[in-house]
């Protein structure tokens, strides 16, 4: 009995930081646009620690249904859960879109700058580079 309760406890708070993780996941989709490259960059290190800290409440959750069997799932949270997995995976993917669109901006903007830093070197003069001091009496 007293595993039964882990297991119903450790489900609420796998449910839950799903939940969180989930709205973390939706606000950066919908501010990814007008987030700079370095925020978007914390962003993703900081999902990447929930992503672990998830793998890691699964794997204890795992552990802890193979000792007590399958038939001490609470139908309720397993519910929750199947679609809080499900919404996370549908926003995981609209998120790689989005990040992979930026991916593509970046690149582009980068190859732009390249090639107008090429340009500029063909307006170089040929001559010797000297300066020249230009005294101006007022």
């Amino acid at each position: 009995m007293k595993q039964e309760q882990s297991l119903y406890e450790l489900m609420k708070v796998c449910n839950e930081h799903y939940r969180h993780m989930l709205r973390f996941m939706e606000e950066l989709y919908a501010d990814m646009p007008k987030t700079t490259t370095f925020a978007v960059r914390e962003s993703l290190r900081s999902l990447g620690q929930m992503q672990n800290r998830a793998k890691q409440l699964d794997g204890e959750l795992r552990r802890l249904v193979q000792q007590t069997g399958l038939e001490s799932l609470p139908e309720d949270l397993l519910a929750i859960r199947r679609e809080l997995l499900a919404d996370v995976a549908r926003v995981n993917s609209l998120l790689v879109d989005r990040i992979e669109g930026k991916i593509v901006v970046l690149d582009n903007e980068l190859r732009q700058n390249r090639l107008g830093r090429a340009a500029m070197t063909g307006y170089r003069s040929a001559g010797p580079r000297r300066g020249q001091v230009v005294h101006v009496n007022f």
